[in-house]
């Protein structure tokens, strides 16, 4: 693809998540909100209104294309190589799409692979955008649940060790009309136009363009059960190198910038990752993720935290081995240290003081336990502020 059709399509490709955010703001707003949170939700409904109307008014020529390899630069969820975790990048990619399913009266389901990966930043925004494009023509022209699945392929070939990734996006709509399924993915090829027009038929297009780009693909898919409804496969080629989870992942400085403070979370467990991380949002705290304790030492000299959340089974070794680090590190005024685990009262005062823990937070985590001891890590982030003042 040339500069100019490369810009098209991601003018074309930015319309479904800023559609995404606009619903998803409408529908904070009818909760009901403070005027101080009314006045920044009009702030932020205007800007989402002024980038839809910048899309629609950008033509292909107005600037240089914007390159997949750059943008991919500019995400924020990155880990420390760069790098993101698949189950959770899918995760985030649906949760723009929930809000519009629920608005609907449908649901939307992720089903994860049990097998870990994660993906470099080019490919993770390929599927960014292929993904994005399925799940909008899925709200747009099918019915009923929405079904992702995750799965890899194995090559077969002792000399080409690495897999394929593939996404399968079904719904049960009436699915792709007979006389459309050959042109489907030519340029300007629409499906039920009379019933959904505005559309401009450059989304499966550009998506399986530049998927094929990456040695990937975007197909038609047929379902096995009988019923109705659409199938696409999503391909993206991965590496021996991407078959395992992102070690770090990092917040944006802006997320930074925005919190009340920022710690750092140290949790092999997938889904515990994700859920503490989404609690610890909702208390206005940023957080960098990581895996282990190496990763996460290995962060300490290129970040700042207010507060340390560690779990105290991290594979083969211990999050009480972080916290003795930590202390041992010569010249660190420590921040507060709080070991996440099921069986709080095995840890005994006496540990905790040799270890330098300030607080012990059972597992599975109550959110108002949490936040309670929490409140010496803002203390920490005021502390930090009054001295800098």
């Amino acid at each position: 693809m040339n500069s100019e059709e490369r810009l098209a399509l991601l003018l074309h490709d930015l319309r479904t998540p800023l559609s995404a955010m606009r619903l998803t703001a409408d529908l904070i707003a009818q909760d009901g909100l403070t005027r101080r949170q009314s006045e920044r939700m009009d702030l932020l409904l205007g800007a989402i209104d002024a980038l839809v109307e910048m899309t629609r008014e950008a033509m292909p020529g107005a600037g240089d294309a914007v390159d997949t390899r750059e943008a991919a630069g500019k995400d924020g969820a990155l880990g420390q190589d760069g790098r993101h975790d698949l189950a959770r990048l899918v995760q985030d990619i649906a949760a723009l799409f929930r809000p519009r399913a629920e608005d609907e009266g449908r649901v939307l389901l992720v089903e994860p692979a049990g097998r870990q990966a994660s993906l470099p930043l080019s490919r993770a925004v390929l599927l960014r955008r292929a993904l994005g494009i399925l799940l909008d023509n899925a709200l747009r022209y099918g019915a009923g649940p929405i079904r992702v699945t995750t799965a890899f392929e194995d090559a077969g070939d002792s000399a080409s060790p690495g897999v394929t990734l593939v996404l399968r996006v079904t719904d049960c709509g009436p699915g792709i009309p007979a006389d459309l399924r050959s042109r489907l993915f030519q340029a300007g090829a629409r499906g039920a136009a009379e019933a959904h027009p505005g559309g401009h038929g450059l989304g499966l297009f550009g998506a399986r363009e530049l998927l094929r780009e990456a040695g990937g693909d975007l197909a038609l898919g047929e379902r096995q059960d009988g019923e109705a409804g659409a199938v696409f496969d999503l391909r993206i080629p991965l590496g021996v190198e991407d078959l395992a989870p992102a070690r770090v992942e990092l917040a944006d400085d802006a997320t930074c910038a925005e919190a009340d403070a920022h710690v750092l979370l140290i949790e092999d467990h997938g889904p515990s990752r994700q859920l503490i991380a989404s609690v610890l949002g909702s208390f206005n705290l940023s957080c960098d993720l990581a895996v282990d304790v190496e990763a996460a030492l290995g962060l300490l000299d290129r970040r700042s935290y207010d507060g340390f959340l560690v779990d105290l089974h991290l594979g083969s070794t211990s999050g009480l081995a972080f916290a003795y680090a930590l202390k041992a590190l010569a010249g660190l005024t420590v921040p507060p240290v709080l070991l996440l685990t099921a069986a709080p009262e095995r840890i005994t005062a006496a540990v905790r003081e040799e270890a330098g823990i300030l607080a012990v937070v059972a597992k599975p985590i109550d959110p108002a336990a949490l936040y309670e001891a929490l409140r010496p890590v803002f203390r920490h982030r005021q502390a930090l502020s009054s001295g800098a003042d």
